[in-house]
């Protein structure tokens, strides 16, 4: 199964940065360097890009600063993705080994847990945890996760603890490993005996919340940024039994698979007649009845069905809003009860058509690889990536964001406007199209229609950092540089490491006359991106007129 993962992403490696990874990579001031410690793991996910982030991440974040180093010393940009790409893969790999040995671990027969790990190392709905470097969190956890449960099985507690400590550095959800944990170990009558290890996880587990509590302590989440949270929490939690509904589609037959599912391509659900919510109880319905059917004969249905549901409680939007309604990644963990269970069932059929069985599983397994193989290119590049995405979610403000900025990027100013208003059309309150839309405007030579949608985007979100410099940049166009300045400043103290805000502040400076104020704006705009090609050069004129 190591293998054949590598087989099915292998064509993700010559793949550019995108979306959420190209931002990480090249704006995440703690991934340049793998030994700045204090601001990896005392430092949030997303560092001060995104200002109300409370995601802890802290190995992650410290794998990617590695991949980065490890550039550097290649003599390749940091942003040379290969060995990015390159540990994914890898990880992905490792992990699908590691279904063989749970599944063993759980008494599950030697061919449905070969049969398992070789769907889960080619299921495509896990292309955007292994295609995507963000993504990298879901593998981390999940694999850290697997380690914890079959040490814990080994009776190696110590290493229990510490594996199970990694997994939660690498992503909150990883907290779902304990209960299964337990899961796991109560049918082999061990739970009792196990109380002293299950204390030192429990201990690892206080100990990972205070230190992210130290971390994020102060940070109020926007409930704009949380899609349900503003809804009543019964519409939050049939919405949610809608998309598990979704999830499990994609887990039969992942047919239909988008980067993107934010509002509105999964409408809200207000209702217990929706047809969704009326298959989802009848899909517990029936999961109750399974376990009281064979909880007796055997504890591998039970440990399926409450493994999945366990491991995706934590981003499902049923116990508390997060920031996503749905998306593929979340279903990397869960996906490994869902392929043990399908690991189970060919087995069973393997007892009765012993031929047509195998030769079933390893059809199955070609559609896989042609359906990952095929769904990694849309990681190719960022433009192919935000058009594939609008064509699989064109209700989505966002996918309709995505393609307009993409169209800007190359230069069809009219088409990004296009898109950014019909992004506006579904999401009104969305700042970010707002703020895509003044920059356009700004193109098109509109300054004061430019202002206005700047103006609105910093109302609706005073801590975008990017509007207030973009607000600058039109009252300068404008001649007006006291408003430009009063901007550029406002960005810089929302995101110091804003080194375009530095530049052009350090301009109107040098216009004052203000020479050393410049300077060190320039040598800031340096110290935060030595490749700033244009803060060298301004720095180099400035130095030419002092001599």
């Amino acid at each position: 199964m190591f293998a054949l993962a590598v087989v099915a992403y292998v064509n993700t490696i010559p793949n550019e940065l995108v979306f959420d990874d190209l931002l990480l990579i090249t704006e995440q001031s703690s991934v340049r360097s793998a030994f700045n410690w204090r601001e990896i793991w005392f430092g949030r996910y997303w560092g001060e890009i995104w200002p109300h982030n409370v995601l802890y991440r802290p190995l992650t974040i410290w794998s990617i600063a590695l991949n980065y180093s490890f550039n550097g010393l290649l003599g390749l940009s940091c942003s040379h993705t290969a060995g990015y790409h390159v540990v994914n893969l890898l990880l992905h790999a490792a992990v699908s080994t590691l279904v063989l040995r749970l599944g063993i671990a759980l008494c599950i027969p030697s061919f449905a847990s070969f049969a398992a790990a070789l769907i889960f190392a080619v299921h495509p709905i896990h292309t955007e945890a292994v295609a995507a470097v963000t993504g990298r969190t879901e593998l981390l956890a999940a694999g850290f996760g697997i380690g914890f449960i079959l040490a814990h099985d080994h009776r190696h507690t110590a290493l229990a603890a510490v594996l199970f400590a990694l997994a939660l550095f690498s992503k909150e959800s990883a907290i779902a490993f304990l209960p299964v944990a337990l899961l796991c170990v109560f049918p082999k009558d061990r739970a009792r005996r196990d109380i002293m290890a299950f204390g030192l996880y429990g201990l690892v587990t206080v100990a990972w919340f205070a230190l992210r509590a130290s971390v994020v302590s102060g940070i109020v989440i926007p409930l704009d940024t949380l899609p349900l949270a503003e809804s009543p929490t019964y519409v939050r939690i049939l919405t949610a039994l809608r998309v598990q509904v979704r999830y499990l589609g994609l887990q039969v037959a992942p047919v239909g698979l988008s980067s993107d599912y934010s509002m509105n391509q999964i409408p809200t659900v207000t209702t217990l007649l929706d047809p969704h919510i009326v298959i989802a109880l009848c899909l517990g319905a029936g999961a109750a009845a399974i376990i009281v059917k064979t909880w007796r004969v055997s504890a591998i249905p039970t440990i399926l069905i409450l493994g999945y549901t366990i491991t995706f409680l934590p981003t499902s939007n049923i116990l508390l809003p997060i920031g996503t309604i749905m998306g593929e990644r979340l279903a990397y963990t869960p996906s490994i009860f869902v392929c043990l269970g399908l690991g189970y069932a060919f087995d069973a059929l393997r007892k009765m058509v012993s031929g047509y069985a195998v030769a079933l599983l390893a059809a199955l397994l070609v559609v896989f690889v042609w359906g990952t193989v095929d769904r990694n290119a849309t990681w190719a590049d960022p433009y192919t990536f935000s058009i594939t995405q609008l064509k699989t979610a064109p209700n989505s403000a966002k996918a309709n964001y995505n393609a307009g900025r993409e169209h800007h990027i190359a230069g069809d100013v009219a088409k990004a406007v296009e898109l950014y208003c019909r992004a506006l059309e579904i999401k009104p309150a969305y700042a970010d199209a707002l703020n895509n839309l003044g920059v356009a405007k700004r193109w098109q030579g509109a300054l004061y229609e430019a202002v206005g949608y700047f103006k609105n985007a910093i109302y609706l979100a005073p801590g975008l950092a990017s509007a207030h410099y973009n607000l600058g940049q039109t009252l300068r166009d404008m001649g007006d540089e006291s408003g430009a300045m009063t901007s550029y400043r406002k960005a810089l103290e929302i995101h110091p490491g804003y080194a375009e805000a530095a530049n052009n502040l350090a301009l109107i400076f040098v216009r004052q006359g203000d020479l050393d104020r410049a300077r060190k704006l320039w040598e800031r705009a340096l110290q935060i991106r030595p490749d700033y090609t244009m803060a060298r050069e301004n720095l180099k004129r400035l130095d030419t007129v002092r001599n």
